[in-house]
């Protein structure tokens, strides 16, 4: 756990909060300074370990009633220590295994089964498909976590009418994502549930 997640959980406790709420007053702090809204998500993953940039300084030392001095240290040594090993940050915390079932090897699609066929926490699927070679070959297991705000180049799985699409982001409106697979080209796919990003894989 980092200096910065740590001083967040422990304000967060204080107030008796949740996640959502902390990210609102956030949101609000950092409107005000003329940034972006701060997402639940983006604040989940600072709680469990992503140093917040610069950007943040401000927000993150009005909220927490700290000196913004204190925190640009703080992010500093976080950033130099490099915070908690991608793998470590992810193992230390429960994960679902092989959630994502092949319903499709030729355009690397995935059922996911269960009452809730949208995964809320981390899980682990095994690639069983070519579409994202060289990049991800059969057999390579694949950790994927909801936290993360998916950016442009990440290595995801977008769900969409109740199947988990395998490829790499390359834009996101809101409601379409359009996707590349190296094996087979760009994908667009509309009325998108969620996208999760690949965190970890073990390559073969």
């Amino acid at each position: 756990m980092s200096q910065i997640s740590q001083k967040l959980l422990e304000k967060q406790i204080a107030l008796a909060a949740v996640d959502r709420a902390v990210a609102a007053e956030l949101s609000a702090i950092h409107g005000a300074h003329g940034g972006k809204e701060i997402s639940q998500q983006t604040y989940n993953a600072w709680k469990k370990g992503r140093v917040p940039t610069d950007s943040y300084t401000t927000t993150l030392a009005q909220w927490l009633g700290l000196p913004v001095d204190e925190i640009a240290a703080m992010l500093a040594a976080d950033r130099a220590a490099g915070g908690p090993s991608r793998l470590s940050a992810f193992t230390s915390l429960a994960y679902v295994a092989e959630r994502g079932k092949i319903a499709d090897r030729k355009e690397g699609k995935y059922r996911f089964a269960g009452q809730r066929p949208v995964p809320e926490g981390r899980y682990v699927m095994q690639v069983d498909t070519k579409v994202m070679e060289p990049i991800f070959h059969v057999g390579t297991q694949i950790w994927l976590d909801p936290a993360p705000m998916a950016r442009p180049g990440n290595e995801v799985v977008v769900h969409s009418g109740g199947f988990g699409w395998l490829g790499i982001l390359r834009d996101w409106n809101g409601t379409t994502a359009k996707i590349d697979r190296p094996a087979t080209g760009p994908l667009e796919l509309k009325g998108v549930d969620a996208i999760h990003v690949v965190i970890l894989s073990s390559r073969v």
